[in-house]
């Protein structure tokens, strides 16, 4: 039987960024898939009026987490780093939005910052090693 490059690749994630990104991942997709459901909670937290807006942005939360699950699982160092760029600049977006937004940017801030914690302890650069 043989393999082909996309499925060799995949493999559980072993790494502290691959283990955090899966997990943070799977909890964004756990809450949105019920976001998607009843709009109802998001709308008022957030103050969108519209529910195709508020659908729109749950599928497409659900679909960024999933191309993260799959650097996840293929340890890809560059999708962890577009994560963290991601996050902040996701979070610069919220706080300029105000209301609802703003309460939700530091747990972008907070996920950007433990990722790069990840990396770095991961990259052996608290040891001094150069990679």
């Amino acid at each position: 039987m043989s393999t082909t490059a996309t499925t060799r690749d995949l493999r559980r994630p072993t790494t502290a960024p691959a283990i955090f990104t899966a997990l943070h991942a799977f909890l964004i997709i756990a809450a949105q898939i019920p976001a998607l459901l009843d709009l109802t909670s998001t709308q008022k937290m957030l103050g969108i009026p519209d529910a195709t807006s508020a659908r729109f942005i749950a599928f497409c939360l659900i679909a960024i987490k999933g191309y993260e699950i799959i650097g996840a699982f293929q340890d890809n160092w560059a999708v962890y780093r577009f994560a963290i760029v991601g996050r902040i600049a996701a979070a610069s977006m919220m706080v300029m939005a105000g209301g609802g937004w703003a309460k939700i940017a530091p747990f972008d801030i907070g996920s950007a910052t433990l990722l790069a914690c990840c990396m770095w302890f991961s990259s052996g650069s608290w040891k001094g090693k150069r990679v």
